[in-house]
């Protein structure tokens, strides 16, 4: 009768594992959807960040070529 228990309970403890294993492993793949989502989103920012610094060197490019020009102007009056 103890050994018939002590199986029973092994087979109870080992139906547990395996549900928790399976819960383990949909919250695994959960994590890495979740991740690769976020990658995707952070890359896309990135993305749009390096264009945005790319517009904003050409206008300060210009800028600084405009105050050049004016104040070699104003130079040039004085």
């Amino acid at each position: 009768m103890q050994l018939l228990k002590q199986n029973f309970d092994k087979n109870i403890l080992i139906v547990e594992n395996i549900g928790m294993f399976k819960a383990l492993k949909n919250t695994n793949l959960n994590l890495k959807e979740k991740v690769r989502e976020r990658t995707l989103e952070v890359e896309a920012k990135n993305e749009l960040l390096l264009k945005i610094c790319h517009e904003k060197s050409k206008v300060l490019d210009v800028v600084a070529r405009d105050l050049r020009s004016l104040i070699s102007g104003i130079y040039s009056l004085s």
